[in-house]
């Protein structure tokens, strides 16, 4: 396959049918995969709830199960059973876009 460089000088796979990768939305930002906060957000109080800085927004849902992806790109919220809440990466379970 080909791949084009970008200005950033990350890789990118080419677009199918020889078209061009779509420029951003002016309104919109980029935050590189796996980069991490340099002051992550914590709660004031203790929560069972908490995952720290990488949690995402949840994919789901109301009355269904859950998950969330990270700012990394990985799935690490997981809220499939209710009552039941697990933070953590399972390779063999994550996807890409």
């Amino acid at each position: 396959m080909n791949e084009a460089k970008t200005s950033g000088g990350s890789r990118w796979q080419s677009w199918p049918w020889g078209r061009s990768r779509p420029q951003s939305p002016k309104a919109a930002w980029q935050r590189a995969l796996g980069q991490g906060w340099q002051k992550p957000f914590t709660g004031r109080s203790a929560s069972n709830l908490d995952d720290g800085p990488w949690h995402g927004a949840p994919l789901g849902g109301f009355g269904a199960g859950c998950f969330g992806r990270s700012s990394r790109g990985d799935i690490t919220l997981w809220h499939l059973d209710g009552g039941e809440h697990w933070f953590g990466s399972i390779p063999d379970c994550q996807y890409v876009e």
